[in-house]
């Protein structure tokens, strides 16, 4: 049976009694030390979840991150058009063509808002990450330096 969760609480009562539709209520007993240990539990697991799936785990930036940077490039596809747009392998090879080595691929969007008509761009990109002192051969390419913070990992 699938019954209604109701809160009975009353002034004279310090502890509400629950009802879910079975014969008999009971009691839900608490203080409020238990309820800001567990408030305080649920923040530092949602904390330590969240943050590692944006990639903040707590480990200092290596050397060789700080020599790397993202390009990126739209993949040139349209809203409403099947198989349009180039493969990420494509984009690739014209930076390998060039002499830049990507050690690192990732499809994104541009993170910016576009009109929701067939035609229009859809705003994918291919982002590679590559060494800084050839950013510059990658922008005369095509390719443009992905914004701090951008969505690439």
């Amino acid at each position: 049976m699938i019954g209604v969760v109701k809160m009975f609480a009353s002034l004279s009562q310090s502890q509400p009694a629950i009802d879910i539709g079975l014969d008999t209520p009971f009691e839900l007993e608490y203080d409020d030390r238990t309820m800001i240990k567990s408030a305080l539990q649920l923040i530092l697991i949602g904390t330590f979840f969240c943050g590692n799936a944006l990639g903040f785990s707590g480990k200092a930036a290596s050397s060789s991150s700080a020599e790397r940077a993202w390009v990126m490039i739209p993949d040139g596809s349209k809203q409403c058009g099947f198989e349009s747009g180039i493969e990420i392998k494509s984009s690739e090879v014209i930076l390998k063509k060039a002499g830049i080595r990507v050690e690192k691929t990732q499809k994104s969007t541009d993170g910016m808002m576009h009109i929701q008509m067939c035609g229009a761009p859809t705003g994918a990109v291919h982002g590679f990450l590559i060494d800084k002192s050839q950013v510059a051969e990658a922008e005369k390419l095509g390719f443009t330096p992905a914004p701090d913070g951008f969505p690439f990992q």
